[in-house]
């Protein structure tokens, strides 16, 4: 019989249940600041748009709650400003990308990461401008 601590069990768990395209999760580009782009497998969730005030201005936001693996080539290892995540055409039409805006390190575990990324909410224009 092979004994298995309960952290390895449970991050086993998670990547064949809430990480698995089969389920939960979908394929998405990740691309570190100043890096390559790669495809990582992630739980993504619509936060919803937010206010958010930087020196004074007020624009609203798009949040998305990210979850993957702590991982440098298969998730996120260290998000940082500037690191970009975009949603698979199949999955959301606008292809404009996510900025990663902040870890969630109260709900982040060892050996998987929860991080929020935002974007500007987009406006629809009239056709005449």
């Amino acid at each position: 019989m092979t004994v298995t601590n309960f952290r390895t069990l449970k991050a086993d768990i998670i990547n064949s249940t809430i990480l698995s395209t089969d389920f939960f999760a979908e394929s998405v580009t990740y691309t570190p600041a100043g890096g390559s782009p790669r495809t990582i497998t992630a739980k993504v969730t619509i936060r919803g748009e937010t206010e958010y005030s930087d020196a004074g201005d007020e624009s609203e936001l798009e949040l998305v709650r990210v979850f993957c693996r702590r991982d440098a080539t298969e998730g996120i290892l260290a998000p940082q400003i500037g690191d970009t995540l975009q949603r698979s055409a199949s999955v959301e039409s606008d292809n404009r990308p996510y900025t990663f805006h902040e870890e969630l390190r109260g709900e982040s575990l060892d050996s998987h990461i929860v991080a929020l990324f935002a974007r500007g909410k987009q406006t629809a224009r009239s056709p005449n401008g």
